[in-house]
């Protein structure tokens, strides 16, 4: 009697436990970087996070709401707009902490239903695979290493009152503190946010750090040829695309090698080879 009596309540629990996920909506919600340029001259991220970044460097999150399912879905909001709906806790090693942040109330909608930008209602529809997204902004320079946890809290439902599916409402991130061995990857992001603003001569400034902290960083040639790319002198484009080809394939750049691997290896040579390629195509 006593077994009979232990599975029918593993029974009961896995029961409860089942139909407890199926409460939740086909709406799913996933908070990731909206603005991220990978980690080329670090290690992985550590301790289960799954982007790394560094102190004072900004951090911007696209929060999506997607509908999963193969039927149209209304997300049900609260008064106010994206602000007023979207709230967040953050944590630093298990601590609470305060950090500011701000959404933006502009809402863009894309899928198959279309791109365009939307107004966010108290009801709002979305086709089967359409996601709608809101861009938040970290305003508190984060300043102290550590592993930080942003999780997205609100009081969303779709029609039926289900809960939205927190499939990736916690975004983890490692803040690392810099060191002789990062400055090169700080200084690489610092050009790529420049060049992609287009301040071409902040960008160089910073490929000149890049080569100061690596002298063989062939990022540093390929950040290079491409302001001079954007700039329309080709020639010179193609001499630093040449460069960084010579510098990887004799494997000079150990930095890169060490923290990217054989993979970001292949990839970055037929990245080169397809710029190259194009530039004489031009």
């Amino acid at each position: 009697m006593r077994t009979t009596g232990w599975i029918v309540l593993t029974i009961t629990a896995l029961l409860g436990t089942l139909l407890s996920a199926l409460d939740y909506s086909p709406l799913v919600l996933i908070v990731s970087p909206a603005e991220y340029f990978g980690d080329m001259y670090t290690a992985p991220p550590q301790g289960g996070a799954t982007h790394v970044f560094f102190p004072g460097e900004s951090v911007k999150l696209r929060i999506a709401i997607s509908n999963w399912s193969s039927s149209p879905q209304t997300l049900l909001t609260t008064p106010g707009g994206p602000p007023d709906n979207l709230g967040f806790r953050v944590s630093r090693d298990g601590n609470a902490v305060n950090l500011g942040l701000a959404v933006d109330n502009m809402v863009r909608q894309t899928g198959p239903s279309g791109n365009f930008d939307v107004q966010w209602d108290r009801r709002m529809d979305l086709g089967p695979r359409d996601t709608l997204t809101v861009r938040a902004d970290v305003l508190d320079k984060i300043s102290t290493p550590g592993l930080y946890v942003i999780e997205v809290v609100h009081q969303m439902t779709d029609a039926e009152a289900r809960l939205l599916r927190p499939q990736a409402s916690r975004f983890q991130l490692e803040v690392r503190e810099r060191s002789a061995e990062t400055l090169c990857e700080i200084a690489r992001r610092s050009a790529l946010r420049a060049f992609l603003s287009g301040d071409y001569q902040e960008a160089r400034n910073m490929t000149d750090q890049m080569l100061a902290a690596n002298p063989q960083s062939f990022l540093a040639h390929v950040i290079r040829g491409d302001i001079a790319a954007a700039e329309r002198s080709l020639l010179e484009a193609d001499r630093s695309y040449e460069l960084a080809i010579a510098m990887l394939e004799q494997g000079r750049d150990t930095l890169f090698l060490r923290s990217a691997g054989k993979f970001h290896l292949d990839d970055s040579l037929q990245a080169l080879r397809s710029k190259r390629q194009r530039l004489s195509g031009r």
